[in-house]
């Protein structure tokens, strides 16, 4: 992978099933040679979310309350060191193995809009100078 991304993680109580996530997305970032950090922001949650996700070592950013999804997904996506962003869930419901396959996708669409810009502005270039 050539651009850096940041996984987005929104949690609230979900101490029984993001630390087997947390492993499975490094596991997988290791394998995939992808560069980025995961980002998990744990939404006011009362069980033990923030310490599974602490010893994890990944970014954990804590909402004192519960403030909801599109809130938590906001402080995510603003807090975010990549321009390149991929939300997931906390406990396992979109598959890892997904990852890298539309990261990849995401590559090639950015190509082909770089692409397409560098053929429109040769074009408009070329017709201003005629």
């Amino acid at each position: 992978m050539s651009e850096a991304v940041s996984i987005i993680i929104p949690a609230f109580n979900e101490e029984s099933g993001i630390g087997e996530v947390l492993e499975s997305i490094q596991n997988m970032m290791t394998a995939e040679k992808i560069d980025g950090e995961i980002i998990v922001v744990d939404d006011g949650s009362t069980d033990k979310t923030a310490e599974v996700v602490a010893a994890s070592h990944v970014r954990l950013i804590q909402h004192e309350t519960n403030r909801g999804y599109g809130a938590t997904l906001k402080t995510g996506i603003r807090q975010a060191k990549h321009d390149l962003m991929l939300i997931t869930d906390a406990d396992g419901t979109y598959p890892v193995e997904a990852i890298p396959v539309l990261l990849a996708a995401s590559g090639r669409a950015l190509a082909r809009r770089s692409l397409a810009h560098v053929r429109h502005t040769r074009s408009r270039e070329a017709s201003l100078a005629v």
